[in-house]
């Protein structure tokens, strides 16, 4: 088999031709609209990341600003309500002050009335409680002496008394009612069960119907007056009688 050189080199020939014209009307303008498109796209791309910097540093722009803002408004609305705040305090202490003012002028006023009460009924209690008294012993008592129902009451509050005296000591026996002798007799007789002794005796019509033992500081008392006292939480002075020139009683 012989190889034709001249159809070979002429085929080689119309290759290399054909590559010429196809680089020079059909690759090469092909190959520079595709680099031209590259490129565009190339400075498109910049120009897109360009302005999204730029989108970005206004966001953060935009952000800075909003913050600030809402640091004014914050600030704004602390100063407004801390004067609020400050001008409720001023009135409700000018209202607590009224208040307070009225409140005291109340109370004085109603102490001042008290007082007039309170000195009315001290001047009347003993008249009142003596009346009471009177009703008392002339509808349970009858003609029985007062002397003798004392020592009775005496006897029948032995027991409680017995606790809260000294033994060995000389009390004081104090009743309502002057006692005849076979009464104090009858008191010195019950003293002696309960361990002590009674020096002496006495009268004090304050206590309007009852007794005590007194030595020192120390008194037990059982009367009218204290059980009325303690019934009407008066203080002391408040049916103690109102004595007059001497201290009798008036």
């Amino acid at each position: 088999m012989s190889v034709n050189w001249i159809s070979l080199l002429a085929a080689i020939a119309n290759l290399f031709v054909l590559y010429l014209i196809l680089k020079r009307y059909l690759f090469g303008p092909l190959l520079k609209i595709m680099k031209d498109q590259q490129e565009q796209w190339e400075r498109r791309e910049k120009e897109l990341e360009h302005k999204e910097l730029e989108l970005v540093s206004k966001e953060q722009a935009l952000e800075h600003e909003r913050t600030e803002l809402e640091y004014e408004v914050r600030q704004y609305y602390q100063q407004a309500m801390s004067e609020i705040e400050l001008f409720k305090e001023s009135e409700l202490a000018n209202a607590r002050k009224k208040a307070e003012s009225l409140y005291n002028r109340i109370v004085s006023a109603a102490k001042s009335e008290a007082d007039k009460i309170r000195q009315e009924a001290i001047e009347n209690a003993e008249v009142w409680l003596r009346a009471a008294v009177e009703k008392v012993c002339t509808a349970f008592v009858g003609d029985v002496r007062v002397g003798c129902l004392l020592v009775d009451l005496v006897e029948s509050k032995t027991e409680e008394i017995r606790p809260l005296l000294t033994p060995g000591k000389a009390y004081a026996f104090v009743s309502s009612h002057e006692l005849t002798q076979e009464e104090r007799l009858r008191v010195q007789a019950l003293s002696e069960s309960l361990g002590i002794n009674v020096s002496e005796f006495h009268a004090d019509p304050s206590m309007i119907l009852g007794f005590r033992f007194t030595w020192k500081a120390e008194m037990i008392e059982y009367s009218l007056a204290q059980a009325v006292k303690e019934h009407l939480k008066l203080s002391p002075a408040a049916i103690e009688p109102v004595t007059g020139e001497g201290g009798e009683p008036r």
